[in-house]
């Protein structure tokens, strides 16, 4: 038999005298995107597409016409030849900031008991609610 417990009063829940209620927090991060200005929003992309057919033909320079990419690593590898300095796309990569689905963290949740969920419902992030005090107008 599964036995609960209320995680906010720590009283056994009976499932059998009544609910047992389960709340699950989400909390997901909102980035607000800067506004760029005009400037900044200028791209040179005949600069990148430059770049990029100089690193192909660094790599095409490095490897024989008759060699594929893949063998030239190889042959690098087996004679133990530093390959950092090699284009990324050779490698795959983990694009940043994406976590794997085994490291995702779990949402928390938390058992309640019927009295402590009526409380919860009444004051979610459990602040402290001001007094308020009405005065008459003398």
């Amino acid at each position: 038999m599964i036995h609960y417990t209320c995680d906010r009063c720590h009283r056994s829940i009976d499932t059998d005298e009544g609910p047992r209620y389960i709340v699950h927090i989400d909390v997901e991060v909102v980035a607000v995107e800067p506004v760029l200005d005009i400037e900044e929003e200028v791209v040179d992309y005949l600069s990148d597409l430059n770049d990029a057919l100089e690193q192909e033909s660094l790599a095409s320079a490095i490897c024989d016409e008759t060699d594929e990419p893949l063998d030239y690593l190889h042959d690098a590898l087996s004679r133990g030849d530093d390959i950092d300095h090699l284009d990324s796309a050779f490698s795959p990569s983990h694009p940043a900031g994406m976590l794997d689905e085994d490291t995702d963290p779990i949402p928390p949740s938390f058992d309640l008991c019927p009295q402590c969920y009526a409380q919860y419902m009444k004051n979610p992030l459990s602040r402290e609610r001001s007094l308020k005090l009405h005065f008459s107008n003398n």
